[in-house]
């Protein structure tokens, strides 16, 4: 299914509006579905798209986006995978399921100051100083996502007390911190 924007802002909601509204997340090697709240097995789910997003410049903010179907045809969304988390899971079904050809876009992102409303950090000032970001995760007070969803993870500046948008490269540096919101 060839797309008209070649960003995943855009091509979200151009494939909300072909009825793939629901957000997944991956949850226990099955798809959660955050809206309707049903959890789909590998077996229980098609792919019907996939789509790869890559910056001008340089394939290190990379992004993923899967418009899924449920096999009985009452549920259609999303998995966003703006991290390059996914592809990254241990051997499991649900990876296996993702791994399928991508149609790939390329978009001009590389000299953006923000991402989605959020500063955008890069490699180069991450590697100034590493210890003053850390990538929280399931925190309550992440600000709203331009999906209509929520954030699962952001990066977060320690000496603005800010959230921030991490580059992938960044996201798989092993000097990045991983802090679990606790209750």
């Amino acid at each position: 299914m060839k797309l008209t924007e070649n960003n995943l802002v855009g091509a979200v909601k151009e494939l909300i509006g072909k009825g793939y509204s629901d957000d997944f997340r991956i949850k226990e090697n099955k798809l959660a579905a955050t809206q309707s709240g049903i959890e789909l097995q590998p077996k229980d789910f098609s792919i019907d798209a996939a789509y790869k997003f890559e910056g001008a410049e340089s394939e290190l903010d990379t992004q993923y986006l899967f418009a899924i179907s449920s096999t009985d045809g009452k549920t259609k969304g999303l998995l966003i995978d703006a991290l390059d988390i996914y592809q990254e899971l241990e051997d499991a079904d649900i990876t296996q399921k993702l791994n399928v050809q991508f149609e790939t876009y390329v978009f001009d992102d590389n000299k953006a100051e923000q991402k989605y409303g959020l500063p955008k950090v890069y490699k180069t000032k991450f590697d100034e100083n590493p210890h003053r970001y850390e990538l929280r995760l399931g925190y309550p007070d992440f600000p709203p996502c331009p999906f209509g969803n929520s954030f699962s993870m952001l990066g977060f500046d320690k000496d603005t007390n800010q959230y921030v948008w991490l580059v992938t490269s960044i996201i798989k540096d092993k000097r990045l911190s991983k802090v679990g919101f606790n209750k």
